[in-house]
């Protein structure tokens, strides 16, 4: 699902075709969608991935993936996490 919504931040403005093209590169620039690891970014990686060329280097994009998503997700998922121990 996270790797849905981030995909869906990048497009906006795009085509499909664009975001698609790029999937392998954003898999890697965004840690696999692993939302731990997405949340745990910093600055600094927005900065190293402003200079990517190999994904949409839109910094509102980036950021908003890694603030606004990432923390949203995992807000998202820990009950779900905490039902299936259950």
């Amino acid at each position: 699902m996270f790797e849905a919504l981030t995909l869906g931040v990048f497009e906006v403005g795009l085509s499909w075709s664009v975001v698609f093209g790029k999937l392998d590169a954003f898999r890697r620039a965004f840690r696999d969608f692993n939302i731990a690891k997405v949340a745990a970014m910093t600055d600094r990686d927005v900065d190293r991935l402003v200079q990517d060329p190999s994904i949409i280097r839109n910094r509102g994009k980036i950021r908003a993936t890694i603030d606004k998503r990432a923390r949203d997700e995992i807000r998202i998922a820990e009950p779900w996490r905490a039902r299936q121990v259950l």
